[in-house]
C-alpha cells in the first residue's frame, strides 16, 4: 500500500506594494538630431540592417524551396 501525503500548505500573500508619488524634481527634455553624435553609432546600424535584410532575404528564398519541392511531391 502507498503512504498517504499531506496536501501542500499554501504561502501566505505577497504584500502589496505600495505606490510610489513622489514628484519629479525637474523636466527632463529629450533632444534628437538628425544626424547620429557618433560615426560609429551610424556604420553599426546600417550593417545591421544590411544583414538583417540578407537574413530575410536567405529565409524567403528558403520557404520558395521548401514550398516548390512540397508541390511537386502531390
Amino acid at each position: 500500500m502507498t503512504t498517504r501525503k499531506s496536501p501542500r500548505r499554501r504561502k501566505p500573500p505577497a504584500p502589496e506594494p505600495e505606490p510610489v508619488t513622489e514628484e519629479p524634481k525637474h523636466e527632463v527634455v529629450v533632444h534628437r538630431s538628425a544626424a547620429p553624435a557618433v560615426p560609429f553609432l551610424s556604420e553599426l546600424v546600417d550593417t545591421l540592417r544590411a544583414v538583417a535584410g540578407r537574413m530575410i532575404d536567405i529565409a524567403d528564398a528558403a520557404a520558395e524551396a521548401v514550398t516548390r519541392r512540397l508541390e511537386g511531391r502531390t
